[in-house]
């Protein structure tokens, strides 16, 4: 785990205007450092995704779009570093203890002495000015304004730069038989600091004006009005684009930019009617206006029915809309996200060449089975917003006081939704020899050394983000909640909540649909963090006054290792692995947590609290991106296994 620090400064001044008046002032600061060491650096690897020029490798012995092989120490090395064997200057490579005979040596392995290791530190600082107070006794007003800056520096130190490192190879610089003998000057040189920073700012002035128009039987009638002016800028530069050339640049830095701006004019209102003493109703709507053209009218309207105390029947119905962000419209460099190949995307005539079949899938080499490819999402100013359909229906049940119940259905429908687009067809045609479809590019994959004239795996393919046909959510939520007094000192609460997941699909521009329900996908969005069908927690505590347990349990549901947004619609629920030694479901995962919190003071509050009392780890999941054989986000913590923290809490 990394390193944090963080440290906030905060003042606020308030003046009482009149009698109702109140006028005041805000600022906040606050500094967050994340900092995180790592392993001895890269010279064997996969340049990062390229965009301008094609990707540079040094992992492959066979030539990789023509312009490298594995890194070689040649038999001469001069000062030019280029035609050393005819320069005046040339002498045999004093690293190349083959240089003698004639002959290269190559080059594997890591800098022992040069260790990766990233920093970053986010500045935030932000100003708040307010006034607010009473026209008549019917109605307020409210107007304040907000300005927002934050900055991230990002500090990479011991990340080779790849120009250097052939650099170093060529004019013998650098002592690869005693790597400890080199000065810090020619370490620098190899990897030099990679320092960039990123700014987003925000400034927003809003005014609300409030009050009750009239009285009906069941309440005041009451109405909100209110606009605002909000602007907001992102400046994110590349750390690490290719811009300059394949080999200017650094191994294993993400190369991400997005800049871009807007103003954003809105205007609101919200209409609470209490129509009877059983039936509440409760109506707004807002407009938006962006300056880089969009705009939209987004209305909602909530119902709450009360037909006795014990029972509330409630729902809402909503419109909404979301413009592209600066990354998916104005992104200057692709985003790349990488996955595992599967059998499911091949076919018998590609895995023929390389001696098998989707029957034999197992007996294929492990250029095939170990295979990953990038999907490079690209930006397309061209996007439209996306537009949703929600709505709720739900009811609270309280048989009696302190003991009630809930459930609630939703229904999420986003038309035009922005997404990355299906990359199944471009895969398809790929591996049938067929031409790509438009709109999408294949970049093929070095040669598998052991068949070079076979037809060579993907390794990337890009496709800009699309406004998708539909993206449909639906599910229910679930809660109960008892409250009650065990003896005249003991009170006992326990509340739990659950989720069910009914559907979770999108259908794409030509038809094809994608469930991702139960499985471990929408891969693309959720970097294979899944999407089981339950989750729930449930928690108890037992005060005694100054001295109160508490225990949780934690369930998260299991999934299917499929993800159809990888392997094509209808593939929900083979996840490709079925070949008897690695399962297709990862089954589902149970926590429990126990603490303890006693007031000895007014002003003092100890607290210990055991997570993952049972030291369950996260069960095996093979697939999953962005941790080594399990999901980091259905079993974060418990990979951590059983652990504690204590601490005071101090007030004055």
């Amino acid at each position: 785990q990394p390193d944090i620090k963080r440290f906030g400064v905060s003042a606020r001044a308030t003046a009482r205007i009149g009698d109702t008046g109140e006028v005041y002032g805000e600022v906040n600061f606050l500094q967050t450092d994340v900092a995180y060491t790592g392993l001895p650096a890269t010279i064997r690897a996969n340049a990062p995704a390229p965009f301008y020029f094609p990707r540079y490798s040094t992992s492959s012995y066979v030539a990789f779009y023509g312009n490298n092989t594995i890194l070689q120490l040649p038999v001469y090395v001069c000062a030019a570093r280029v035609n050393c064997a005819t320069a005046a200057d040339r002498r045999l490579n004093p690293n190349n203890p083959y240089a003698a005979q004639g002959y290269t040596a190559a080059l594997i392995g890591r800098i022992p002495n040069l260790i990766e290791e990233d920093e970053t530190r986010t500045r935030a600082y932000r100003g708040a000015l307010g006034i607010s107070g009473s026209i008549n006794d019917n109605w307020t007003f409210d107007i304040n304004a907000t300005a927002m800056h934050l900055e991230l520096r990002r500090k990479a130190n011991g990340y080779v730069y790849i120009q250097h490192l052939l650099d170093v190879i060529a004019d013998g610089s650098y002592n690869f038989l005693n790597p400890a003998a080199n000065s810090q000057a020619t370490m620098d040189y190899l990897a030099p600091e990679n320092i960039t920073t990123s700014t987003s700012d925000l400034l927003q002035a809003q005014g609300v004006l409030q009050g009750r128009l009239m009285e009906l039987p069941g309440g005041a009638l009451q109405l909100a009005l209110g606009a605002s002016i909000r602007y907001e800028a992102v400046d994110s530069p590349s750390a690490n684009s290719d811009f300059f050339g394949g080999t200017e640049r650094y191994f294993r830095q993400n190369g991400f930019a997005a800049k871009g701006s807007r103003t954003v004019y809105s205007a609101f209102a919200e209409l609470a009617a209490p129509v009877i003493d059983m039936l509440e109703v409760n109506l707004s709507g807002r407009y938006d206006k962006y300056s880089t053209g969009p705009s939209n009218f987004s209305p909602k309207v909530g119902v709450k029915f009360t037909p006795f105390r014990q029972l509330v029947l409630r729902g809402t119905y909503s419109r909404g809309f979301r413009i592209p962000s600066f990354g998916e419209a104005n992104s200057t460099f692709p985003t790349t996200g990488y996955v595992n190949a599967t059998r499911a995307i091949y076919t018998d005539s590609f895995l023929a060449q390389y001696g098998c079949s989707l029957a034999t899938y197992t007996s294929c080499p492990t250029y095939i089975t170990a295979a990953t490819y990038g999907q490079t999402d690209v930006s397309n100013p061209d996007l439209q917003p996306e537009k949703s359909r929600s709505f709720t229906l739900g009811a609270v049940f309280e048989p009696v006081r302190g003991l009630a119940f809930t459930v609630d259905y939703y229904n999420i429908r986003k038309t035009g939704a922005i997404t990355t687009a299906n990359n199944s067809p471009a895969i398809a045609a790929y591996y049938a020899g067929l031409p790509i479809p438009e709109g999408y590019g294949v970049v093929p994959d070095a040669p598998d050394v052991n068949n070079p004239t076979a037809l060579p795996r993907i390794a990337f393919v890009q496709s800009g983000f699309v406004n998708a046909n539909t993206i449909q959510s639906t599910g229910l939520d679930f809660g109960a909640s008892w409250n009650f007094n065990l003896t005249d000192n003991i009170r006992v609460r326990t509340e739990a909540e659950a989720s069910y997941i009914l559907e979770l699909s999108t259908t794409f521009p030509d038809g094809t649909k994608q469930r991702y329900d139960g499985t471990i996908g929408n891969y693309n969005l959720t970097a294979g963090s899944g999407t089981p069908k339950w989750k729930g927690t449930w928690l108890t505590s037992v005060d005694f006054g100054n001295f109160e347990l508490n225990g949780t349990v934690n369930y998260f549901g299991g999934y299917n290792l499929s993800a159809e947004d990888q392997t094509g619609p209808g593939t929900r629920g083979d996840c490709g692995l079925s070949d008897g030694t690695v399962p297709c479901d990862v089954p589902s995962y149970v926590t429990v947590d126990l603490g303890a919190r006693m007031k000895v003071a007014d002003a003092f509050t100890f607290y210990v609290n055991v997570l993952n009392v049972a030291n369950r780890l996260p069960p095996y999941d093979p697939v999953t991106y962005g941790a080594h054989l399990y999901n980091p986000v259905q079993g974060g913590t418990g990979i951590l296994g059983r652990y504690f923290k204590a601490g005071v809490r101090v007030g004055f």
